[in-house]
C-alpha cells in the first residue's frame, strides 16, 4: 500500500508535508467514524480504504 507519510513528508523539518499527513489522518478518521451512518453499518473494507486513499 502506498506509504502516504513519505509521499507528504520529504524532510525531517518539512512542516507543510507534516501538517499535509495531519489533515490527512483527520480527514481519514472522519471518513472512518462516518462509513457506517452511509454503508448499512458496515466498516469500511480494504478496498473502501484504498478508494479513500485514491481520492
Amino acid at each position: 500500500m502506498l506509504n502516504i507519510y513519505a509521499s507528504l513528508v520529504k524532510t525531517e523539518y518539512d512542516v507543510p508535508g507534516a501538517l499535509a499527513y495531519s489533515i490527512y489522518k483527520r480527514c481519514k478518521a472522519e471518513w472512518r467514524a462516518g462509513f457506517p451512518a452511509t454503508h448499512d453499518g458496515n466498516e469500511p473494507t480494504t478496498e473502501d480504504e484504498a478508494e479513500f486513499i485514491s481520492i
